[in-house]
């Protein structure tokens, strides 16, 4: 799904290289802390890593995701309420002819 986690054994400093796709929705934690990450290769992941046994978690999140659900709902309702309301005009007129 959305998420990868893992054990890394860094022999010695350096950039940390993921052939995930890089995107601004991913979260990464090395050693339970946030940490940034940047685009590597014009297309994947990297970070800084030091020497030593480290424990990453990365979980993607899509961008706007709660924004995009919230617009989809107002929307949702204005249409049944667009709908309800010309029904009812309709009815009125059927009633009147």
């Amino acid at each position: 799904g959305n998420e990868l986690k893992g054990t890394i054994n860094a022999k010695e400093d350096g950039l940390f290289f993921l052939s995930v796709p890089y995107n601004q929705g991913w979260k990464i934690k090395l050693d339970g802390e946030d940490i940034d990450f940047y685009e590597v290769n014009h297309a994947f992941i990297g970070f800084p890593i030091e020497v030593g046994k480290h424990e990453l978690e990365m979980r993607y999140i899509t961008p706007f995701l709660k924004e995009s659900l919230v617009i989809s709902m107002i929307t949702f309702i204005l249409l049944i309420v667009i709908a309800l309301i010309r029904r009812k005009k309709f009815k009125r007129k059927a009633a009147e002819s």
